[in-house]
């Protein structure tokens, strides 16, 4: 029988392992975290940039219709453009800073040899306007502009 792995996932708000990524990852490590996965891809933008433990501690996070709850990337317009789909509005909120620090947390991640999938893009993925009955993306086309 294989052995099992230890997994970590990161949630929602992915900010909370963004502003102490060197510890928070040895720490895993040093626990036989092997890989991590990584979503809801939202930013919260009541939060910190980079939230300390203490920032997090009643918290109040924003619900997912809240407009501060933020795609943790930029939609590419030109793929969507391309399968018959609009684009979701930028969200007019500087994310220049986290951008920037989940780019060093995954760099991180790579360099220390830990797997990782992300999960739940969490944006882009219903049509814009939606039927009645809020129909999703068909899962093929879903899939296309997820990896495409």
């Amino acid at each position: 029988m294989a052995d099992l792995e230890a997994w970590m996932r990161v949630g929602y708000p992915i900010e909370t392992v963004l502003g102490d990524t060197e510890r928070v990852l040895d720490a895993w490590q040093s626990g036989g975290v092997k890989g991590i996965l990584i979503g809801p891809l939202r930013f919260d933008t009541g939060l910190p940039d980079a939230p300390s433990i203490t920032d997090l501690r009643g918290a109040h996070l924003c619900p997912p219709s809240d407009p501060r709850r933020v795609a943790a990337f930029e939609p590419n317009p030109t793929i969507y453009r391309r399968y018959g789909v609009v684009a979701p509005s930028p969200s007019g909120h500087d994310m220049t800073a986290r951008w920037a620090s989940l780019g060093r947390f995954l760099d991180a991640v790579k360099r220390k040899n830990i797997a990782v999938w992300i999960i739940e893009p969490d944006d882009g993925m219903v049509a814009p306007d939606p039927s009645p009955n809020g129909d999703a993306l068909p899962s093929d086309l879903r899939h296309r502009l997820l990896f495409e």
